[in-house]
């Protein structure tokens, strides 16, 4: 992102965590499959295949134009062809987050799609076994709570350059606690389980936003890869409580804020490449930095619906 040096301290405070944000999509996407898909796996309404499919018509289409796109940016930037060579054959198979030496090259954002094409391989056989009953459904959301704070605590604990550093921030297995985290909170909402009332899903998400707050405030004070961790109970609180409404959930269900939401996965991935096509540089500037999101947010835009809608739509009609 643009905000760097120069830029007011909050909004630096905001920039230097953004990487956290990942956290909370990986939650988000367990609660979203665990309401969307967990009961018909089970059933047997919904096959393993057809979930997979779905799965990849939604999710590769846009993700290889812009691994292709990134090519002659990453060869501009000076990388040698045979490292863009292997990263982009890499990311193409989703396999960059499982070898660090090349997990950022190319397209940076893309590592956790890598991650989250795991995470849906994973998912039938995740699902089939965990939070099955409403009384080990807590203690097992609880220990996975904690095993998504060991393992983000691990960078820390290795040397800072090195590959298994980087794999421990980055790997599927390592960010798989979290991805678990959404299912159980997703089985959590369907089952009724600690039911909000509006008003208290209200006050949840505004002391989870609090939360968050304050974690960004003393951020600087943290391990780096750490904070995502320490930010992921604000981020499950937040999402339990939105999904039940309240004020803020209504909020976020504004018809603008909904076609944001749709267009966000193109904001994501096209963030590094459009930045490095307008020779985008690391500098503070307010008008810099609206026009770069408000041009940001038109590409994408224009990239939901000329080429994820109609991949996706065309992917899935091929195969039914």
């Amino acid at each position: 992102m643009l905000t760097v040096a120069g830029a007011p301290s909050w909004l630096r405070d905001v920039q230097a965590s953004g990487h956290a944000a990942v956290s909370l999509f990986f939650v988000l996407s367990g609660f979203v499959l665990a309401y969307n898909y967990a009961a018909p796996l089970e059933a047997g309404r919904v096959s393993r295949a057809r979930f997979w499919w779905a799965r990849f018509a939604r999710v590769v289409p846009l993700y290889a134009l812009l691994i292709v796109v990134e090519i002659p940016l990453s060869l501009h930037a000076g990388l040698g062809g045979a490292r863009v060579a292997a990263a982009t054959a890499a990311d193409l198979a989703g396999l960059q987050a499982w070898i660090p030496p090349i997990v950022f090259v190319g397209n940076t954002p893309g590592w956790s799609v890598s991650v989250e094409l795991f995470f849906y391989v994973a998912f039938p056989w995740l699902a089939a076994r965990l939070f099955q009953t409403p009384r080990r459904a807590l203690a097992e959301l609880a220990a996975f709570v904690l095993a998504a704070l060991a393992t983000a605590a691990l960078p820390s604990l290795l040397p800072a350059q090195s590959g298994w550093a980087l794999f421990a921030k980055c790997g599927p297995l390592t960010r798989l606690p979290e991805f678990v985290v959404g299912i159980g909170l997703g089985r959590a909402f369907l089952r009724g389980q600690l039911r909000l009332s509006p008003r208290l899903a209200t006050l949840l998400a505004i002391v989870a936003v609090g939360l968050m707050a304050v974690v960004i405030g003393v951020q600087s004070q943290l391990p780096r890869y750490f904070l995502h961790a320490v930010l992921l109970v604000p981020f499950a609180l937040f999402l339990y409580a939105v999904a039940h409404g309240g004020v803020v959930g209504r909020a976020l269900g504004w018809r603008p804020l909904t076609i944001l939401g749709e267009v966000s996965y193109g904001l994501y991935l096209l963030q590094m490449p459009l930045f490095q096509a307008i020779g985008g540089k690391y500098e503070w500037s307010a008008m810099t930095l609206c026009g770069y999101f408000v041009l940001l947010v038109g590409c994408a835009t224009v990239l939901h619906f000329a080429v994820e809608r109609p991949a996706q739509r065309w992917l899935l009609s091929a195969r039914s």
